[in-house]
């Protein structure tokens, strides 16, 4: 009984915490911002930079060892994991740049890689618990939500290195090695998985608490729209070091204030009793139902109407029983099984190509700006920043709503399409189409890193998508090399004026092609059939379960 009324944190508290988490880990995202200063300061030249950057990144991507690394030990350990060595990574880098140790290319790439792996090890946490912690009819939402605060991290950290530093690198990098690790002390404090019984808004509804994410969307989109005109103002007017001070300090109080929002969906602490109140009647359902539906027999969801007990006496209950009877029945594959699916690797290579075509721009931003006669300033990569966070929160709300109707895959290759024709117009290499470009290429490239994570939940299920997500996170990695640092390199020379041309139209015709390859194989007209074959099936095992 002791161990019953033991307390653990409620969603939507795990959900701030990984809000906060992924608020200040994309670093490589806010790398174009002071990659120059980091340059002039090492003495490198643009293609060492460039290595260095994408050798970075690969850290970034490698989530797949993050998931297993969480799945043998457990969301606390592995933010620990990622604290430390995103720290040792960035006050490395502040040592070498202060000249206070002597560095070389493959130290620094190495640190560069470890502090990016260290936010590979956060985001694996993240997105895996918030995406367990919720129903499937709100993965997408969930998951905008954590990657939107994760592209605009990009934003609120060049913000915060013009503001407190004025382009002073090297003192930047020291902060980034604190601010990061204080922030993720504060987040881990509240981190846990739900149970598989409390993931439908059961308790929620019972107790008249609000299971709405408006407020969530809201603090983000006042957030966005802070950084984006403090941003814009910074760049037309000079502000003394005061007023700069002063727009930093209010961008750390909208930033933390994603801690507040729990207090309005009832209490922060829960006990873990809840979970066990109703399990026993669900057990004996589960052992007449498993022989259809092979599902969990601690689901209590279940019941049959005789022993219910008034557990789904309103319609919303009825309605949150049906939701969870859909969740149970999806299959769990664990990592070995996943890439033995066709479905895997066409979402793979759809990814790669998607992805790795996106990575041209941000990685090069400030060159392309440079190579259409645009002066060079942090304006661009907070536009970026912007645009991305926007797409990922508004596509991953936009896929719950249609859900039902489109298949997510099938918003993805049309993101992806879209991402290809954004390729094509910036190829055009005219300063006019730089900006709106570059909006479009954030939006429509942050919602394919919104709907790919709640993809590999919905598919492969929940219990393993940090591992199953990781893996497909490893493809716009391997793009990234392709696209933006190999191909670039073939055309890119010093003053060039059209030499990204080239990559971004090789890039367009490789988004389409990956997308009506991936089309036609995962959402053809067979495979309706089979999807709605599957929703027909669950919904009478649901009926046959409640009569």
């Amino acid at each position: 009984m002791g161990s019953e009324q033991k307390l653990y944190f409620s969603r939507w508290a795990v959900l701030a915490s990984c809000s906060l988490a992924s608020s200040v880990v994309a670093t490589a995202y806010a790398f174009g911002a002071f990659s120059r200063e980091f340059q002039a300061c090492l003495g490198y030249d643009q293609l060492t930079i460039d290595l260095v950057q994408s050798i970075g990144e690969t850290g970034l991507f490698l989530e797949v060892f993050c998931g297993l690394f969480l799945e043998f030990t457990g969301p606390r350990e592995t933010i620990l994991m990622g604290l430390v060595l995103n720290f040792v990574g960035f006050f490395y880098l502040y040592a070498a740049g202060e000249h206070l140790i002597s560095s070389t290319l493959t130290s620094v790439s190495a640190m560069y890689f470890l502090s990016q792996f260290g936010s590979s090890f956060i985001t694996a946490v993240t997105t895996s618990i918030s995406i367990r912690n919720f129903p499937e009819s709100d993965r997408g939402k969930v998951a905008g939500l954590i990657k939107a605060q994760f592209g605009l991290s990009s934003a609120i950290l060049t913000q915060l290195y013009f503001d407190f530093f004025g382009g002073d690198v090297v003192h930047f990098l020291r902060f980034l090695a604190i601010y990061i690790a204080i922030s993720l002390l504060v987040a881990v404090l509240q981190v846990n998985v739900l149970h598989p019984s409390n993931v439908p808004y059961y308790l929620e509804r019972k107790m008249g608490w609000s299971v709405s994410f408006k407020l969530w969307f809201a603090q983000l989109f006042c957030l966005l729209s802070f950084v984006l005109v403090s941003g814009f103002l910074s760049n037309i007017i000079v502000f003394s070091h005061a007023v700069k001070l002063l727009m930093g300090v209010t961008t750390i109080a909208f930033q933390a204030s994603i801690l507040i929002l729990p207090c309005f969906h009832g209490t922060v602490m829960l006990p873990r009793s809840s979970r066990t109140e109703r399990s026993s009647a669900g057990s004996k359902a589960c052992e007449n139902a498993n022989s259809v539906c092979d599902v969990d027999c601690e689901t209590d969801f279940l019941t049959p109407k005789t022993n219910r007990d008034s557990v789904a006496s309103s319609d919303d209950e009825l309605e949150q029983e049906r939701e969870y009877t859909f969740s149970i029945v999806t299959p769990d594959l664990n990592l070995w099984e996943v890439l033995r699916t066709q479905k895997f690797w066409a979402l793979f290579f759809l990814f790669f190509c998607g992805g790795g075509s996106s990575f041209i721009v941000m990685n090069n931003i400030q060159q392309i700006a440079a190579s259409l006669g645009i002066v060079s300033s942090s304006y661009p990569v907070l536009v970026l920043g912007v645009s991305n966070c926007l797409g990922r929160a508004m596509v991953g709300w936009f896929s719950d709503i249609i859900f039902k109707y489109i298949p997510r895959t099938a918003l993805l290759c049309f993101e992806t399409v879209l991402v290809g024709i954004t390729c094509f117009v910036f190829a055009i290499d005219h300063p006019a189409v730089f900006y709106p470009c570059l909006i479009s290429m954030g939006f429509f490239s942050g919602g394919l890193f919104t709907i790919v994570p709640a993809l590999a939940g919905d598919l492969f299920g929940a219990t393993h998508v940090a591992v199953n997500y990781g893996a497909l996170d490893l493809s716009p990695a391997l793009g990234g090399f392709l696209f933006a640092t190999w191909l670039v390199s073939v055309f890119y020379t010093d003053n060039c004026q059209d030499c990204f041309a080239p990559t971004l139209t090789i890039a367009g015709l490789c988004c389409l092609v990956a997308s009506c390859v991936v089309y036609f194989i995962i959402v053809d007209e067979k495979t309706q059939k089979r999807i709605s074959f599957g929703v027909s099936s669950r919904l009478s095992i649901f009926s046959a379960v409640h009569d």
